[in-house]
């Protein structure tokens, strides 16, 4: 490789190391997460018509989030904090879970 070209990757690659910390630093900053989760009966089987319910205590939100047919949820961008989430479905006792993210 000709000294012209070691010369001008080096600049690169520093720029790029450069770089990583303030990404990390950034991701270390976090102000939102996810609760993903699966709604499914004691055999394993999804239920598809579960009502599901995160709410953070504090503030007081909460958020319905969607579920696929596999019994799949995910709740996005939420706030740093404390949250419950409940599940109810017509047939089966209603659940919760509770912990801090």
């Amino acid at each position: 490789m000709p000294l012209s070209r070691v010369r001008c990757a080096l600049p690169l690659a520093l720029l790029l190391a450069a770089a990583l910390p303030s990404t990390v630093l950034a991701q270390a900053q976090a102000t939102t997460g996810v609760i993903r989760g699966v709604v499914s009966a004691e055999d394993g089987d999804p239920i598809v018509d579960a009502s599901i319910t995160v709410a953070e205590r504090e503030h007081q939100l909460s958020s319905q989030p969607h579920h696929n047919s596999r019994g799949v949820f995910v709740a996005t961008l939420l706030p740093l904090g404390s949250y419950e989430v409940r599940a109810r479905a017509l047939g089966f006792r209603a659940e919760s879970s509770a912990g801090s993210g």
